[in-house]
């Protein structure tokens, strides 16, 4: 059985067409799951952002400022998602409402004259030749 001509013609040209076709479809299919896969890495590292940020917040001032600025500059970056700027700005502002009014309820109570400042300096570490010594002696007993 031969195959007739025109039908050698259409498969001919359909061939390159078809797997044209796939090419595309598989790039299209590609690029969606990269599109996916970024957008949860945005989003995974937003909330360890956010994770760091709360923690820093809660700790001495210096690094309470750092947490907040975090804060501040994670609202207006490309990392953070739409659907996640909610979240963000939400606890942004429990942070900034809760240890003013934290800090209010503390200086209530406290009387400036029975604050005790302690400024000796602390004695100093640096010649170890005697615990070095006798960590030595330790060693060989």
């Amino acid at each position: 059985m031969q195959i007739p001509g025109w039908l050698s013609i259409v498969l001919a040209a359909a061939t390159p067409v078809l797997a044209f076709a796939g090419v595309l479809l598989g790039h299209w299919w590609t690029r969606r799951s990269e599109r996916e896969l970024d957008a949860w890495r945005h989003r995974e590292e937003t909330m360890r952002l956010l994770r760091w940020a709360v923690e820093r917040a809660g700790a001495d001032p210096a690094e309470s400022r750092a947490g907040l600025a975090t804060l501040g500059a994670l609202q207006s970056s490309e990392l953070l998602q739409p659907e996640d700027l909610d979240l963000v700005v939400a606890v942004t502002d429990a942070l900034l409402e809760e240890p003013t009014e934290a800090y209010d309820a503390l200086v209530e109570d406290v009387d400036p004259d029975e604050i005790e400042v302690d400024v000796e300096p602390e004695p100093s570490h640096t010649d170890h030749s005697h615990t070095d010594h006798d960590h030595t002696d330790s060693q060989r007993g």
